[in-house]
Parts: C-alpha cells; sequence; structure tokens
C-alpha cells in the first residue's frame, strides 16, 4: 500500500519502554550475558528472530585472532601502540549503535548526493559503486556526531546517532530520493548491532555484539564491512516478511484441500497470487546481486574481509536466501496445484454441459423421428 513519504517515519517515534518500535515487533534486541570461559560457559537458549537466529557465536578468522590488539588501521601512525588506554575505552569499553534502516525499493543516486551535498560538504563524502557515506554533523557545529552509510537498494545504516537524528535524516534526506514510494511504517525493516570499543577486544561475535581493539574507532574500513552485512541482512528481512505475510493470507488453503478436496480460491484469485508470487521471486533475483560480497570488500585488508565475512556468517544471510528460495517454491507448487486442480474442476463442469446438450440433442433426435413416422397424439386425431 503507497503511502505518503513524509508520513512514513512518523510512527517510528513509537516505542516501549525498552527501546523497541511498538509498529514494527520485528526489531531485535541485543542480548547480554556474563563474561566467562568458553568451556564452563552453559548453552545459550536459541532465538529465532525473522528468519535468523540470536544468539550465536562466530569467530572473526584468522586474521583477528592472531593479534587483534597489534593490527593497526592505515589512518593511524604505528606509534600510538605507545600512548596508554584512555579513560574512555577502559573497563567494558565505548558502545556504539549501529542500526539499519530499510525504506524503499531503491535510491536515486543522482538525487540523493545532491541531498547531502546540500547540508554537508563535499569532502565529507565517500561513494561506492553500491554506497555512499557522510559525516553527520548538526548544523551549525563542526563536529562530527555520527557516519551514515546509503545503499543504493533502499538501506540506510546510522552509526553512533541519536533516534531523533535519524527519524530527521530519513524524513528529510533519504525518503524524497527514493524511486517510487516509500514503505509504509508497518513495513519498514531495522535491524541493529552493538560495537564495543575497548582495550580488551575479543575475537569472535555473539549476542548482536562485537567487541574490537580501541585503535579501529576511527577505521572507516570496519564500518563499511558491518553496514554491508547489516544492510544485505536488513534487505533481505524484507524479502522474508512478504512472504510471510503471503503465507499468512493463504494459510486456510492447505486446510480445506485436506478437509473438503476443495479448492477455496477462485480462478482470478490464484492468478492474482500466482503474480504476486513471480513478482516476489523477480525481486529477490534481482536482490541476488546486492547480496553478493561487495567488490570494495575484495580490495579491502584481509582482516577487514574477515570482519566482513562473519558478520555476513552471523546474520545467516546466505542460509536465510537459501531458505527463502525453498519457502518460494513451496509456495509455487502450492499455487500451481490449486490452478491445475481448479482447471480440472472447471472441465469437468464443461463435461456436465457438454453431456446434458447431447443428451438434450439425442431427446429432440428421437421426437423428430417418432414425428416423421407418422405418429399423431388422440387429440389430433
Amino acid at each position: 500500500m503507497a503511502v505518503g513519504r513524509s508520513s512514513s517515519i512518523d510512527n517510528l517515534a513509537a516505542e516501549d519502554g525498552f527501546g523497541r518500535s511498538t509498529s514494527a515487533p520485528r526489531e531485535r534486541q541485543p542480548r547480554t550475558t556474563p563474561h566467562r570461559d568458553a568451556r564452563h560457559r552453559p548453552p545459550q537458549p536459541i532465538r529465532t528472530l525473522l528468519g535468523r537466529t540470536a544468539g550465536r557465536l562466530i569467530p572473526l578468522g584468522p586474521a583477528w585472532e592472531a593479534a587483534a590488539a597489534l593490527v593497526l588501521p592505515e589512518s593511524l601512525p604505528p606509534d600510538l601502540a605507545l600512548e596508554p588506554v584512555p579513560l574512555v575505552f577502559q573497563g567494558q569499553g565505548l558502545a556504539v549503535r549501529v542500526r539499519c534502516y530499510s525504506i524503499g525499493k531503491m535510491f536515486d543516486r543522482a538525487r540523493l548526493q545532491d541531498q547531502i551535498l546540500k547540508r554537508s560538504s563535499a569532502s565529507s563524502i565517500r561513494a561506492f559503486p553500491e554506497v555512499m557515506s557522510s559525516v553527520y554533523r548538526v548544523p551549525g557545529g563542526d563536529a562530527a556526531q555520527g557516519d551514515i552509510f546509503y545503499f543504493d537498494w533502499g538501506c540506510i545504516v546510522f552509526w553512533g546517532l541519536e533516534k531523533s537524528m535519524e527519524r530527521h535524516i530519513i524524513k528529510e534526506i533519504a525518503e524524497p530520493c527514493l524511486e517510487g514510494d516509500a514503505l509504509s511504517p508497518d513495513r519498514i525493516e531495522r535491524d541493529q548491532l552493538r560495537l564495543m570499543y575497548t582495550s580488551s577486544p575479543k575475537t569472535v561475535m555473539e549476542n548482536d555484539t562485537l567487541a574490537l581493539h580501541f585503535r579501529f574507532a576511527g577505521d572507516f574500513n570496519v564500518k563499511l564491512a558491518i553496514s554491508f552485512a547489516l544492510a544485505q541482512s536488513t534487505k533481505l528481512s524484507v524479502a522474508e516478511e512478504e512472504l510471510r505475510r503471503m503465507g499468512k493470507r493463504l494459510a486456510y488453503v492447505p486446510d480445506m484441500l485436506a478437509d473438503s478436496g476443495e479448492v477455496p480460491l477462485t480462478e482470478r484469485d490464484t492468478m492474482r497470487a500466482v503474480g504476486h508470487l513471480y513478482r516476489q521471486m523477480a525481486a529477490v533475483t534481482l536482490l541476488g546481486a546486492a547480496l553478493d560480497v561487495p567488490d570494495a570488500m575484495d580490495s579491502a585488508p584481509s582482516n577487514i574481509t574477515a570482519l566482513y565475512k562473519a558478520s555476513y556468517d552471523y546474520l545467516e544471510v546466505a542460509e536465510r536466501l537459501s531458505l527463502l528460495n525453498d519457502r518460494f517454491q513451496v509456495m509455487k507448487e502450492m499455487l500451481e496445484l490449486c490452478r491445475t486442480l481448479g482447471q480440472q474442476a472447471h472441465y469437468a463442469y464443461l463435461e456436465k454441459i457438454i453431456i446434458w446438450l447431447i443428451g438434450l440433442c439425442v431427446l429432440i433426435a428421437v421426437l423428430q423421428l417418432i414425428a416423421f413416422l407418422g405418429w399423431r397424439p388422440a387429440w389430433r386425431q
């Protein structure tokens, strides 16, 4: 259902006391568990939320396991390792919230760039084949508040911004640059991760939380890698939710077939459902290119590529895409069965009509034969 762009973000402010959106119950919230030795840690409960599992544990790979604290970003001088740990990174460290929204199908890249340039300088924009990034600054201030990544397939990833800022950017910058209408509030997908910059990094991603060394706090490639994986996962959630809605509408069909043996759909309804299914399948097929490994990650350092792959695996993008295609196939077979049974019922109805017409023709022929042989009723004698 098409809605106005100016109203699709208003309901984002409706949240409960735990910071979760009441208009989108599919949003995940990170869980924290006590820091214990992995050998004595009790089994974590597995939760499935919108097609993927929360509470998993994924290693970052050998590039981070070797010595995360000794791997310096290229943008920082090597002598920084001799400096003491800043106060903000001591203890649990600095927590940064990474939040992603999928608000539409595609962005008009040229119009989006013009909108960004109106509110920031050209030096703050970085452009890649599938994404543009900018640094957000409060109007009238010079200090950077956070980073924003605009992906061509209609996703936005915010780093370290308040929710009021996110709503303002979506409403004033992102939505006017969409190709087509923005998604309605109940169809906007969102996801989030938590990044910890600390002096005691961990080489695994668990409970939607990633702990990196504080030296990577200003590394752009780290933000790009995590943003790519999070945007791909959130965009895939749109297709999962659309198929879930369609399956919910047609959930009664198998029960009706099992109970009565009849198709509860008319031919028109069946064809409309088939058309809607094929439209979703085409959208997922086109989305396949966006879910591949980005070109920016192929040319990135080995530790950044490993970070992207770990985030991609943690979000189960490949497994969810395969499962989504399987669900498409099951839905397609069910609708094909309904269409076949509907056609057979229609053909059986036509056969009955033809049989009745043949019987009527035989009756007329018999009456004509009797009349031809000269039979006359008694009243005409």
